[in-house]
Formats: structure tokens, C-alpha cells, sequence
């Protein structure tokens, strides 16, 4: 029994790894604060089908849920478009055997908040060969302490975490503290007081994740990795 799930699993990354669709990077994120140039976001995606005929690939918005300020610009192999919304697609070409840049552009006008986007990538001739890409972004305004100014008031352990993140402050307020996956969901948060407190998070999955912790008006941020 042991051998046949060992089996299936090997067949199942091999399969996955010469996938006739496939992006290099499968997810793309950006935390930060407001930045007054467009942030580019990056990826390549392959077409490894055999056959020399399947070189029309077409990507669709599937999902978008940016602040409505946010401004968004959607490139692929061919050409670049602005303004992108729900629904959007396009198709381009993409010779076998190939790989070529997808490129996304943020940018934030100077509004705070976190967004997500899902697209979905797919060949014309074999729809079923498809892969997808998941875009998360969590941005706060200019005025905003980052992180890599302010180690010393929010500190937190280990990194990987396993089952228990540990946080440490220097602050005499009652301090919000949220998790956010890289879809930018909120998976967790709570009200913690007295310079330090625990969350457990055993029971998020294996992955990476945003911590949160806002003071008044300051908002750090940092990533840390769940692992099992």
C-alpha cells in the first residue's frame, strides 16, 4: 500500500512539473507601503505541449477584489492592458516548448489596503490544460511605519512557526493583531495587551502569511512561513 501512494505521488509532481500549461510562479504578492511608482509583479509561464499546433494560449480574470483607486495594467507576451476587470481576456501565442513573461503593474494612488486577483491561464486547442495565478497585495499609506525601520517595537518567533507564533511590542496601548494568507484574507486576528502575546496557528495550512499588528495609527507588517 505504502509503495502504491509513494508511486502515485511521484507520477503526480512528474505530471505536474511537465505540465503542458505552467507558471513558474503560481503566486505573486507585494506588502509594503505606498509606493509613488507602479510595482511590477512578475512570472513566466511555459507552454510544454508537443504538439506544434497548440500555440494559442488565452488568460481570463477570474476573480479581482482591488480598492477601487488601485490602478492595474495586465501584461502578457504580446501586449499590455490597462485598466483590467472581472471577466477580462485575452488570447496570444506562445510557441511549444517555450516560455515568455507575464508581467502585473500595480498602482496604489495613495490608498491603503489589501487586494487579490485570480487568473486563470488556458490553451485554445486543450482547455483543460490550464494553470493559475494568484495575485496578492497589502499596501498602507506613506505615514505608516514600515517594519524594516521600526524591528525593534514589533518583533515576533520562530520563523518557520509550526504551531506557535510568539510576539513581542513596545507599546503601552491594547495592540490588533491579524494574519493574512497571500489571497489576502484575513485568517486570524485578536486584541493583545501588556507588551507580548501567543496566537496559535496549528491549524493553518502549510504556506506563507502576512502578520499584522496595528498600533493607533501605525501598522506594521511582516511574512512568515507556516510550515507542517
Amino acid at each position: 500500500m505504502k509503495k502504491s501512494v509513494l508511486f502515485l505521488s511521484i507520477l503526480f509532481s512528474f505530471n505536474a512539473l511537465f505540465a503542458q500549461i505552467a507558471l513558474t510562479k503560481k503566486t505573486l504578492y507585494y506588502n509594503g507601503a505606498n509606493a509613488s511608482d507602479e510595482i511590477k509583479l512578475k512570472t513566466v509561464i511555459r507552454n510544454n505541449s508537443t504538439d506544434p499546433n497548440d500555440d494559442t494560449l488565452s488568460w481570463v480574470i477570474a476573480e479581482k477584489n482591488l480598492p477601487n483607486q488601485w490602478g492595474i495594467t495586465f501584461c502578457d507576451p504580446i501586449d499590455c492592458k490597462s485598466g483590467v476587470g472581472l471577466g477580462d481576456s485575452r488570447e496570444f501565442l506562445l510557441n511549444t516548448g517555450l516560455g515568455a513573461e507575464i508581467e502585473i503593474g500595480l498602482s496604489f494612488s495613495g490608498v491603503a489596503g489589501t487586494g487579490n486577483m485570480k487568473v486563470i491561464f488556458k490553451s485554445k486547442m486543450n482547455p483543460a490544460n490550464s494553470d493559475t495565478l494568484y495575485i496578492t497585495a497589502n499596501s498602507w499609506t506613506t505615514a505608516v511605519k514600515e517594519v524594516k525601520k521600526t524591528s525593534v517595537e514589533f518583533a515576533f518567533y520562530p520563523n518557520p512557526v509550526k504551531e506557535t507564533i510568539h510576539i513581542k511590542y513596545a507599546s503601552a496601548n491594547d495592540v490588533r493583531i491579524e494574519i493574512y494568507n497571500v489571497l489576502g484574507m484575513k485568517v486570524k486576528s485578536f486584541t493583545a495587551d501588556g507588551g507580548s502575546a501567543s496566537m496559535n496557528i496549528a491549524d493553518l495550512k502549510k504556506g506563507i502569511y502576512f502578520i499584522r499588528m496595528i498600533d493607533g495609527h501605525s501598522i506594521l507588517s511582516r511574512q512568515f512561513s507556516k510550515i507542517d
